[in-house]
């Protein structure tokens, strides 16, 4: 099962110099959720836009068949009109005859991949300016609630990444930087970003995040509130690593109500208001450790305030 949302989004790359267009497959192919393929001529470029019609084109001009700029045309007949970006050694010569449009960017030679790379997220971003109704937050919640394995994929012009839930956990984390508890941290900062949901699960991938999924999202939400760095950050001091969840209770329960109140009020930023919550959970239930441990958040927080650090 893949939900529709971040759909795969596919790159056509035409250059006729063999080595080259592999580097820059290979180069593009590094982003997450893009796939790559190429052609050597227009008319081999033609013959892959009618099987699979690709979200964006990087092509030469000068190939062995015809001009590069004939795509244009080509597109026109088949009433398509998609994103091309033109690189050429010679982009004076052929400035003129390049058709002046938003969709149609103009390259001189020589390109760094990177700069291909931020080309394509741009692309990327631009048919995905919103990038669906959840959050990462919120597909990890709702994962974690039904207790799932899946792969969530994630990309946006900054960053991109991926998680892995299991059995209602969060299980590993990788972006561009690195890999583990920071990098879930990263990902969960990327603001616009198009998430792809699967239901695979790789059982090979190590564990790297360890931790209730309540409190990290807790961690971070204050960390951003604080502009605390994710990479190298240490835990707030006497706050278990791996606080344990509630025991599970009836909902009409006062405790289960005021501990989601508290959670919802914390997540919201809404201190005084968690804090209330949370001294009232600890009346009803002093050892409890998810309790005790959100009070030492609390504490540390207000404690920030009233030394103006925050």
């Amino acid at each position: 099962m893949t939900q529709t949302l971040g759909s795969v989004f596919r790159v056509l790359v035409i250059e006729d110099e063999a080595p080259l267009r592999a580097s820059v497959i290979r180069g593009i192919s590094k982003l997450t959720g893009v796939e790559v393929v190429g052609a050597g001529t227009l008319r081999e470029a033609l013959d892959e836009i009618d099987r699979t019609l690709p979200d964006f084109i990087l092509s030469d001009i000068d190939l062995p068949d015809r001009s590069g700029l004939e795509l244009v045309g080509e597109l026109g007949l088949r009433s398509q009109r998609i994103p091309i970006a033109f690189v050429s050694g010679y982009v004076r010569a052929y400035r003129s005859q390049i058709p002046q449009r938003s969709d149609i960017d103009v390259l001189e030679k020589p390109v760094g991949i990177e700069d291909l790379r931020n080309l394509v997220r741009q692309r990327i971003t631009a048919k995905h300016p919103i990038g669906g109704p959840f959050s990462l937050a919120d597909y990890l919640q709702l994962a974690c609630m039904g207790r799932h394995s899946l792969t969530l994929e994630l990309r946006s012009v900054s960053a991109t990444g991926r998680l892995l839930v299991k059995n209602g956990s969060p299980w590993s984390a990788a972006d561009e930087e690195g890999k583990g508890l920071a990098a879930f941290r990263r990902l969960l900062r990327v603001p616009d970003a198009i998430i792809t949901c699967t239901s695979v699960m790789d059982d090979e991938v190590p564990q790297d995040v360890e931790g209730n999924l309540e409190q990290l999202l807790i961690e971070t939400a204050i960390d951003i509130d604080t502009g605390v760095d994710a990479p190298g950050e240490a835990p707030l001091q006497d706050t278990p690593s791996h606080p344990e969840p509630p025991p599970a209770v009836p909902l009409e329960d006062e405790f289960s109500v005021l501990w989601e109140d508290g959670v919802r009020e914390l997540l919201a930023k809404d201190y005084d208001g968690a804090w209330d919550k949370f001294t009232a959970c600890h009346t009803l239930r002093p050892d409890d450790k998810s309790v005790n441990a959100n009070l030492r958040l609390l504490e540390q927080i207000r404690a920030r305030y009233k030394t103006g650090s925050m």
